[in-house]
């Protein structure tokens, strides 16, 4: 069906689009690296093969020879293999090759206006599609990108490299929504990646593990606290009790996501 096999990436906060245009870059060389082994491999067996196929044949014609010294009625057994397989290869040949994958689809969402000067440079034949939205206002099932291509989002990977904050919990939260309203159930494949930063910038009303949290007896002004403390880590000296209690804080923050 439509978007089974074809790798659908949505990037959150996408800004100028270098994360997405990163990761089609190394998709397409990580396929490069591929059929490179492929045709390696085949090189390889072919010549393997063609030493063998000699070594065989001149096998055969010393066993024919010995034959027909015995009788020139005898039938050559080996032949008669040889002309099957032959026939069997060329009336039920597989393919020459599978038909190419559709290329990969990329959906960068963000609530700004960018230039589109870095996807239009890609030459890697994927294609960019921009959703200008507020990440605390999408829904994806219902967006038009994906409304009337609902199997596109059982392959979508959702990723973030520079969600501030409230901005990482907005993301996370579209996320989970897409996938428990998802026609037909949650998509089969798919995933999250995004990278963790800002926590000083996260805020009680849009952080994901309220409940989470609550049920530790941390309250929102425990956890306005330990927002701010998470500055440390950068803060202050490495190594220095201070950073390490930075450090500290932005693992609470995230255990609750």
């Amino acid at each position: 069906g439509e978007g089974e096999a074809q790798q659908v990436v949505i990037e959150m906060g996408a800004g100028s689009a270098v994360l997405s245009c990163a990761i089609d870059e190394f998709m397409h060389s990580k396929e490069g690296e591929e059929e490179g082994e492929g045709k390696h491999g085949e090189a390889g067996g072919e010549g393997k093969e063609g030493r063998e196929g000699k070594a065989g044949a001149e096998g055969k014609a010393g066993a024919g020879r010995a034959e027909g010294d015995k009788g020139r009625g005898t039938k050559n057994k080996s032949r008669g293999m040889c002309e099957s397989a032959q026939g069997a290869g060329e009336e039920g040949a597989a393919p020459d090759a599978e038909a190419a994958p559709p290329p990969p689809l990329f959906f960068l969402v963000d609530r700004g206006s960018f230039r589109v000067k870095k996807e239009r440079g890609m030459q890697n034949g994927s294609i960019y599609n921009r959703i200008r939205c507020d990440i605390a206002d999408l829904f994806l099932p219902a967006h038009p990108c994906f409304e009337q291509r609902p199997p596109l989002l059982h392959r979508a990977v959702v990723v973030g490299k520079h969600l501030c904050g409230a901005a990482l919990d907005l993301a996370l939260r579209c996320t989970v929504n897409a996938r428990k309203h998802h026609r037909g159930g949650p998509p089969a494949g798919g995933g999250i990646a995004i990278a963790l930063c800002c926590h000083h910038r996260c805020s009680w009303e849009h952080y994901v593990g309220r409940e989470y949290m609550t049920a530790r007896g941390i309250s929102a002004q425990d956890f306005a606290l330990i927002c701010r403390f998470s500055s440390w880590a950068a803060t202050h000296p490495p190594g220095s009790a201070e950073r390490v209690f930075g450090w500290a804080c932005k693992d609470v923050v995230d255990c609750g996501r």
